[in-house]
């Protein structure tokens, strides 16, 4: 997903590059100007692509609200009973959070990305997934 948005900011870029030179060339713009703005542009792309690790606290913030959300009750009502990390290549990939008495909410440990990838409030997260394509997404 984050290469799918690296070569959309990149077509972006090329577009502004673009816009750019045919005002040089028809509005006479300044060269400094020109470089000015050129590098302002790639700052901007070269800091989008880089994605941020979600702590627990934060995830755990969201699974919460997210649920409280979802499940019309309050947030007295219900419990975390327990969180499930899970990494791929050993960076963590995600964080499922299971809800007392029933529920969970799939949290993505990336801020590039949705930060709720999966969620019920009337049934249970199982971890015995016969679904091959289901299986391959989650791991």
């Amino acid at each position: 997903m984050r290469a799918n948005l690296k070569y959309l900011l990149l077509d972006i870029y090329k577009s502004e590059i673009l816009k750019l030179n045919t005002l040089i060339l028809t509005k006479g713009v300044s060269m400094k100007k020109y470089y000015l703005t050129t590098i302002l542009l790639l700052i901007v792309f070269i800091s989008s692509l880089s994605a941020s690790f979600v702590v627990e606290e934060r995830a755990t913030k969201i699974a919460n609200n997210w649920y409280h959300q979802i499940s019309k009750k309050s947030f007295q009502e219900f419990n975390i009973s327990e969180v499930l990390r899970r990494e791929f290549n050993d960076n963590l990939s995600y964080y499922i959070f299971k809800y007392e008495p029933v529920g969970f909410v799939i949290v993505s440990a990336e801020d590039a990305t949705t930060p709720v990838l999966g969620y019920s409030s009337v049934s249970e997260f199982r971890q015995d997934i016969h679904n091959p394509a289901l299986n391959e997404w989650m791991l």
